[in-house]
């Protein structure tokens, strides 16, 4: 198999190769491989998770389960200046 790399790639792979944290080409690709693999998978979680964030939101708005945005706001400011003092 032939690939073709540009050249600012092929400067990232030479300056890992040279830190001797790989021993050749291939691991350095499965490793870059397998942490893009985890990385696209938590951001799939994450996306899940607002997704069912934001349709219970929807759901207790439906319900008429909601604050009035200045009370929501006050109670924002409240916590921001616990964490700040």
């Amino acid at each position: 198999m032939t690939i073709n790399l540009r050249e600012e790639t092929l400067a990232l792979i030479q300056t890992k190769m040279n830190s001797g944290s790989y021993s050749d080409v291939d691991s350095l690709l499965q490793d870059a491989l397998h942490a893009l693999d985890s990385d696209v998978e938590t951001i799939d979680e994450e996306l899940e998770e607002s997704l069912a964030d934001l349709e219970q939101g929807i759901a207790d708005a439906q319900a008429g389960r909601t604050r009035p945005l200045s009370e929501v706001i006050k109670d924002m400011d409240d916590r921001a200046r616990q964490i700040t003092q």
